[in-house]
Order: structure tokens, then C-alpha cells, then sequence
């Protein structure tokens, strides 16, 4: 009796960490959940079907077992930064102090969005070994909001131009010194897309190889936070 009362505990256990697995997937769709999720669902079935035989002490062993892997990979699933695409504005906080988590707040980035926020995409891609990792934010927004915006950049600004003024200044730079930004989506296609973006660049290192860029893009009244 005793056997199944501890089998029955640990296996109540994981089925509660897998509905824990569901609920932090919808506020933070994160690939770690999917991980857990799968590897709890497996867990789950064979306990099942242990739990079904009239010899309790293949339960209560497999369960100790499995509950202790299951910690473990959670542990080291949870130590990973995971990749974030959110496009729904109550997600867009919880994701944001994901992507903070062991780094310092990036100060442009806006802590909340505006009301008037729509069409939303936040995306984080995390630096792995030596591939280059981006965060970017785009979303439209109300005429105010954008004008506030620009007044805040103008004074942050290292230089405020636009596609055509970008290709100028990385022509007139010497000694292999670029400004690129690889958090824009389908590189010259961002510009084919909005040709009359303003870019603020807040920073670059102006290397080709390791860019480390942030940088605005406002068109009218869509505006693309940029990252590298």
C-alpha cells in the first residue's frame, strides 16, 4: 500500500508539471516547454500503464526514476536561453524579461507597448556559440506615439538617415568599416517594403564580420526595434 501511495504522489507530480508545462508555453512560448512537455507526456503513459499491474514496486521505481530525470532535464533545459516570437501585447512584458534574464535592460526598447499598439512581432534569437543572435520589436502605432518617438531618438541618435543615406555613409567609410543590421528579416527586402524608413542608429561597431548594431526604423506609423 505504502509503494502506491508514493507511485501515486510522484506521478501526480509529473502530471501536475505537465499542465504547468501548457500554462508556461501560453504565456511563454518557449521550444523548453515543448521539450518538457514531450518528455513528461512519455513519462506519463509508461507510469500508466505500470500503474495498471497488480505489482505496485515496478511503479513506484519507475516513477522515482523518472521524476528525478525529469528534474534534471528541467534543470538543464531551464539553463538554456531559448529563441521567443510573441505577437500578442500581454505576452510582449513577460517575453521582454525573459530576454533580460543575465543581461542588462536594452534602454530603447520600450518596457511596455503603447495602447494604440497593433500588428505586433517581438522576436529573440539568442547569440549561439558564434552565430549572431538579434532582438527586434515591430508593431504600428498612433501618430503621437511616433512623434514622441523621433523626439527621443533625435537626441540618442548616432545617425539619423534612411536606405539610400545608409549605402552613402557605409560607402564613405574606410578600413573595411560597415554598419549592417542582421535582425532585419530578408536583408534589402525590409527597404523594398518601406522604402521611406527613417533609421535611427543608436550604436554600431562597424564590423562586417561580429556587427553589433541598435538602430529604429520608423515608416509613417510603423516602427522596428533592431538589436544585433
Amino acid at each position: 500500500m505504502k509503494k502506491k501511495i508514493a507511485a501515486g504522489i510522484m506521478t501526480g507530480i509529473l502530471l501536475a508539471a505537465f499542465f504547468l508545462m501548457i500554462i508556461g508555453y501560453i504565456f511563454l512560448p518557449i521550444s523548453t516547454f515543448i521539450i518538457l512537455l514531450i518528455n513528461d507526456i512519455i513519462f506519463l503513459i509508461i507510469l500508466f500503464i505500470l500503474s495498471r499491474r497488480n505489482n505496485p514496486t515496478p511503479w513506484m521505481v519507475c516513477s522515482i526514476v523518472m521524476l528525478t530525470v525529469f528534474c534534471f532535464n528541467a534543470l538543464f533545459w531551464g539553463s538554456f536561453h531559448m529563441p521567443v516570437t510573441t505577437r500578442t501585447k500581454w505576452q510582449y512584458p513577460i517575453a521582454i524579461r525573459y530576454t533580460y534574464e543575465g543581461r542588462p535592460p536594452f534602454e530603447f526598447f520600450p518596457e511596455e507597448l503603447p495602447s494604440s499598439a497593433k500588428n505586433i512581432r517581438y522576436e529573440f534569437l539568442p547569440t549561439i556559440l558564434q552565430g549572431e543572435g538579434h532582438v527586434t520589436l515591430r508593431f504600428t502605432a498612433d501618430e503621437d506615439y511616433i512623434d514622441d518617438l523621433k523626439e527621443k531618438l533625435k537626441d540618442e541618435a548616432m545617425y539619423i538617415t534612411d536606405s539610400e543615406g545608409l549605402a552613402e555613409i557605409n560607402s564613405s567609410l574606410e578600413n573595411g568599416k560597415t554598419i549592417q543590421f542582421y535582425g532585419i528579416d530578408d536583408g534589402d527586402r525590409f527597404f523594398e517594403e518601406h522604402p521611406d524608413a527613417e533609421i535611427y542608429i543608436l550604436y554600431t561597431n562597424y564590423d562586417w564580420n561580429h556587427p553589433r548594431s541598435r538602430a529604429v526604423f520608423i515608416d509613417e506609423d510603423y516602427v522596428f526595434f533592431e538589436l544585433q
